[in-house]
């Protein structure tokens, strides 16, 4: 991912880094949809800080094991979605 992106303003992280998906307006300090994903991309650099990044990445992976497969497709999925992450098709 990092070799694809070179040159480009996006860049590539991996878990653990924070990403708070806000609600609507919602203050930094009140966000409680706290997500690490395995793999992201973020394509807007405004939202990286010293605690990681505000905002929907560009772009997600996670990897499924049996122990975290209900969590990342339903509830991690869900927040994604909410919060804009683009879909994959």
């Amino acid at each position: 991912m990092a070799n694809a992106l070179e040159g480009k303003s996006s860049r590539a992280y991996v878990a653990p880094f924070d990403v708070r998906l806000p609600k609507s307006g919602e203050a930094d300090d009140e966000v409680d949809t706290v997500v690490q994903p395995d793999v992201l991309i973020v394509c807007d650099r405004h939202k990286l800080d010293e605690r990681g990044m505000r905002g929907a990445p560009g772009w997600v992976a996670e990897v499924l094991s049996p122990t975290t497969l209900s969590h990342d497709q339903i509830i991690k999925l869900a927040a994604y979605e909410r919060a804009g992450v683009p879909k994959s098709g």
